[in-house]
């Protein structure tokens, strides 16, 4: 909002502006170019260029001499033929200023504009120096042609999946670059090419749906202050990070006038990730769920009661704030922590084998004969199993943190147990046993 004026400094003004005005019109018509005193009281000069377009200068003056001074100096450069444009003159200054940016400049101005989670920070970084910047790393983003794009995706190792993600990566850092003029068409727009007939998504790998019983089978087979991470993973779909953050104060408890556990709910509010440090460790961060819909309120279902409650009294961390899922050392729960050892050949050091049993998860899935399914099988799991149970789309939407139907829906997967209880469920309406005259009418 512009500052009010008093009344004697706009009584100053319209002096200014009645002096200037009245100079103004001694003054010789056949100078060059033009002059007007705005109403704030300062000189605005103006001329035609010999390109016949009108031009205004980049800034007022206090008086007419410095106002006709700057135009004389344009008419000496419009003599002399050494007159640019102001148009190409910011168009140079421009293309001067954005000429030595190089992906890897602008990679690095990607993740400083965006508001990025650690853990996505990692994968972005590991992306990036492994495909994106040995091929295009050193390029100047002004000299990229979708030629250099397309010869560069051609060259990405052929794993559809990594080929996606890296031509995703770039395409966005460089609409970056769009939104700074560094360049006016983002030369990778297309980098996935568009074959007839698919659908431009890599097919997804079919995994059959766990059933109920290989769900307690992993449960029973796993240590036992890990047992219960099965159960609540696959009947509350909630995520690892989020598990690995739970606490005591996350649960809220209804009991019954003789003590007895009734209800409960658990509150998502919290999310671990293990991004990479400077030094090249990853480290467990505790920070925000993965989206805004991830932050939820839940009920238990009533099937875990008593094994929750079991599970607080023997292997949480006692105090108000203790870890539900606590490594050895009293810290966050890791993905190694959980899977533990395969069952084969285990190797140590320099070549040194011996056979293993195995333990945690890859021991729990092979011993339920299913060593093709990966933590993530259990969310999927719960998803399909809600949806069995009659839950709407809200509900799905609400409970499992999603922030639209598609993704839920690329969890589920029909149990044949349940398809064939759909299947019973039909209404079968059969044609008569005597079969109609098929004869046409007046045949």
């Amino acid at each position: 909002m512009a500052k009010k004026l008093t009344r004697q400094q706009l009584e100053q003004r319209t002096r200014r502006f009645q002096k200037l005005q009245a100079a103004l019109k001694r003054r010789n018509s056949s100078s060059f170019g033009s002059l007007r005193v705005l109403p704030s009281g300062v000189v605005q000069a103006r001329y035609v260029g010999p390109d016949e377009q009108r031009y205004t200068a980049p800034r007022t003056f206090d008086n007419l001499t410095d106002a006709d001074a700057w135009l004389a100096g344009v008419r000496r450069e419009i003599t002399l033929e050494t007159w640019v444009s102001p148009r190409q003159r910011d168009t140079e200054a421009r293309q001067a200023k954005v000429a030595g940016v190089t992906v890897a400049e602008l990679f690095d101005a990607y993740l400083d504009d965006g508001d990025l989670r650690p853990r996505t920070l990692d994968l972005y970084r590991y992306q990036f120096d492994r495909l994106i910047a040995p091929g295009l790393g050193t390029r100047e983003v002004a000299s990229l042609t979708p030629t250099d794009v397309a010869e560069w995706r051609a060259s990405l190792p052929p794993a559809p999946r990594q080929r996606d993600q890296a031509s995703d990566l770039l395409r966005a850092l460089l609409n970056l670059g769009l939104d700074r003029e560094i360049i006016h068409r983002n030369p990778a727009a297309r980098s996935r090419r568009k074959i007839k007939g698919a659908t431009g998504r890599t097919a997804r790998r079919e995994i059959p749906r766990l059933t109920r019983h290989e769900v307690a089978t992993m449960a029973a087979a796993m240590p036992p202050e890990r047992s219960f991470a099965v159960l609540l993973a696959a009947y509350t779909g909630i995520r690892f990070g989020e598990m690995a953050a739970l606490r005591r104060s996350d649960f809220e408890f209804t009991r019954n006038g003789s003590g007895e556990l009734v209800a409960a709910t658990m509150t998502i509010s919290r999310a671990v990730t293990r991004p990479k440090g400077p030094d090249g460790i990853r480290r467990s961060v505790e920070g925000q769920p993965k989206s805004d819909a991830g932050r939820r309120t839940m009920a238990i279902p009533t099937g875990l009661l008593g094994v929750l409650e079991e599970h607080l009294r023997e292997h949480s961390q006692p105090e108000e704030v203790g870890l539900l899922f606590p490594s050895p050392a009293g810290d966050y729960l890791t993905p190694s922590l959980l899977s533990g050892i395969k069952p084969g050949i285990a190797k140590h050091g320099k070549g040194r084998a011996h056979p293993t049993k195995g333990r945690g998860y890859y021991l729990a899935r092979v011993v339920a004969g299913r060593p093709d399914a990966n933590w993530h099988q259990l969310r999927a799991f719960a998803i399909s199993e809600a949806v069995d149970a009659g839950a709407t789309p809200a509900d799905l939407l609400r409970r499992f943190g999603h922030t639209d139907l598609r993704t839920s829906g690329l969890y589920q997967r029909a149990a044949a147990d349940a398809d064939r209880a759909l299947a019973d469920r039909l209404a079968v309406t059969l044609p008569p046993d005597s079969r109609p005259d098929l004869r046409v009418v007046g045949e």
